[in-house]
């Protein structure tokens, strides 16, 4: 699923051009006035999400924590002469947004690519491409993501599509939710990926052939394309030390101070060796929460082992990892999420192995002492997952570890019921997908689509809601903003299109407070930070935001145009908003 906004087609190259046309670098985010050892914000409107004390008027923040929330008559006692005091004249403070889904490694590695509108037809891709093809003739490889296998229809993408704009140097463009990858026949020869070459994980990640058995150029999921991936070059700890630089500035903006990085697609060591990198340099303007991401059952038996080094080797304040991702199933648009029924030309999608395994697996993981985040998308994909979550609960009872499932799109029958007797497994999803798709309904059927993201229902339930992205998924920035989100999870619709059609059932909009909720604490929560961030509470570290409006006083179309005005992590001013904010936001958002 993915939002029908029409985004802006220019890469972050473009913009750091620009901004330093205007006198601006990238790190000038990061010129922020001298740091106070103690602040005080008084005169504000703070949603504290703490369901102690749901509202304030003012916090003081004492180097990196939070030593006092409540009245501003309160605060005086705690504010003397070194005190920096904010009178906030009634602008309103959130807990810094935590994205529960999201990709920010690797999409900083990727960060000059080509972004591609989802809603286009297979032609315009193609003129899109070549026109960036014929503009950069010093770039080694072309490099594109966002197009829609579901807007293409019977249009299927092919090689010698490619070969019409370069034939020469490889192109490799992801979808839109970066499950399939379309190449041209230069990346299939870079890729040693020819008729005898076969499917990595038969039916689940593949190469599409033709009837001779040659591979098309269409890559169904990411074992069928990492290798490609790799030899290309792109992902390097360089690339994402120099993407970070330039992409994550525009996250804290977005008021996001926490992110759970879902996976790096078998690049960890250059992934976490980058972000290592900017935390030494101070340009790391957000905590990331990282996983170790499972893709192919190969690597099952030393998966544990693998997520312990990677824990021992980067534990630092901002960067973690202490999650196990298990890649279970596709998506809808691909047709690779695995569903009870086939899909309506009659292919599924499968899951990465049996029920029994995933049981095994998840106990495994579980005692080592780590989180899991199921992805699961198909119907299959979850009850596989609540069935792996059961069988632990009955043997283990509700241990300390965190269990989630991610992107939770298709639910079954008993699916709800059955999350309510786990009470402990969060799902985890992106509020934007909640919207009318004429693709989706065409390849579900009426009635699997009207059991799409039924939020509401899990919420009345009592089971946590964290919301997230999968950024650079989710169409780029539009899909990273929370209060784009927000203004989708209110209405379930496309809220940029003159098209006001509800994503059936209608009773499955949510509310404000359980959009916050999901973005804060119900995030930190499936991390194992709630005791840390997520809340705005004394004890707890000084992430929050301050925004100009309340946003309980705004309608949805209001929503989207919230703006941040300041980004706190850690007590420490990581966004101010200035002409660049501006800028960036006419040019990606």
């Amino acid at each position: 699923m993915k939002t029908m906004k029409t985004m802006t087609k220019v890469s972050l190259a473009v913009l750091l051009l620009l901004i330093a046309v205007v006198g601006y670098l990238a790190y000038s985010y990061f010129k922020v006035p001298a740091q106070h050892e103690k602040e005080a914000f008084i005169n504000t409107k703070i949603y504290t999400v703490d369901s102690k004390q749901p509202w304030a008027e003012a916090m003081v923040v004492e180097g990196d924590n939070i030593i006092f929330v409540g009245s501003s008559t309160d605060a005086e006692e705690y504010i003397d002469k070194n005190t920096k005091v904010h009178n906030l004249k009634g602008k309103m403070i959130l807990p810094g947004f935590i994205d529960s889904h999201a990709h920010p490694t690797i999409a900083a590695a990727l960060s000059d690519i080509v972004q591609v509108d989802p809603s286009m037809k297979k032609a315009d891709v193609l003129e899109t491409l070549k026109q960036h093809a014929n503009k950069n003739k010093d770039l080694p490889v072309i490099i594109a993501m966002g197009y829609d296998l579901l807007v293409f229809g019977n249009d299927k993408p092919t090689a010698a599509d490619l070969d019409k704009v370069d034939s020469e140097r490889p192109i490799f463009i992801l979808d839109e939710g970066g499950h399939t990858a379309w190449v041209n026949s230069k990346a299939l020869e870079v890729g040693g990926i020819n008729k005898d070459t076969p499917d990595p994980i038969p039916g689940a990640h593949y190469f599409v052939r033709d009837s001779n058995g040659n591979p098309t150029g269409l890559l169904m999921e990411s074992q069928a394309y990492n290798p490609l991936l790799k030899k290309l070059s792109v992902v390097t700890e360089d690339t994402v030390v120099s993407g970070g630089e330039s992409l994550f500035p525009v996250i804290s903006q977005l008021g996001i101070t926490t992110m759970y990085d879902a996976g790096m697609m078998g690049l960890e060591n250059e992934g976490f060796e980058g972000l290592s990198q900017l935390e030494k340099k101070d340009l790391l303007p957000f905590r990331i929460s990282g996983s170790y991401m499972v893709q192919s059952p190969t690597v099952v038996p030393t998966a544990v082992e693998s997520l312990k080094k990677l824990q021992e080797k980067y534990d630092s304040e901002l960067v973690d990892v202490n999650t196990m991702k298990i890649h279970y199933d596709g998506t809808i648009e691909g047709k690779t999420a695995a569903m009870e029924q086939p899909y309506s030309d009659g292919s599924n999608g499968h899951v990465l192995f049996p029920v029994d395994e995933l049981k095994s697996f998840v106990t495994q993981i579980d005692e080592a002492g780590f989180n899991t985040h199921i992805h699961a998308i198909g119907d299959k994909a979850l009850n596989n997952s609540l069935e792996a979550f059961e069988y632990l609960q009955s043997n283990k009872g509700n241990t300390p570890t965190r269990k989630s499932i991610g992107h939770v799109q298709i639910y079954s029958d008993q699916a709800i019921e059955r999350l309510t007797n786990l009470k402990d497994v969060v799902v985890q999803t992106t509020p934007i997908w909640a919207t009318p798709s004429e693709g989706t309904l065409d390849t579900l059927g009426e009635e699997r689509y009207e059991k799409q993201m039924l939020l509401n229902s899990v919420d009345r339930a009592g089971v946590p809601l964290s919301f997230g992205s999968d950024f650079p998924a989710s169409a780029f920035f539009a899909g990273a903003n929370p209060f784009n989100n927000m203004a989708v999870g209110l209405t379930r619709q496309d809220v940029w299109s003159e098209d006001k059609d509800v994503l059936p059932p209608v009773e499955e909009k949510i509310s404000l407070e359980t959009l916050i909720k999901g973005y804060t604490i119900n995030g930190a929560y499936q991390l194992g930070l709630e005791e840390k961030v997520g809340s705005i509470e004394v004890g707890k570290k000084a992430d929050f935001i301050v925004l100009d409006d309340n946003l309980f006083e705004l309608n949805p179309e209001e929503l989207l145009k919230a703006k941040v005005l300041k980004t706190y992590m850690n007590g420490n001013l990581v966004f101010e908003r200035g002409l660049k904010a501006r800028l960036t936001e006419y040019m990606v958002f």
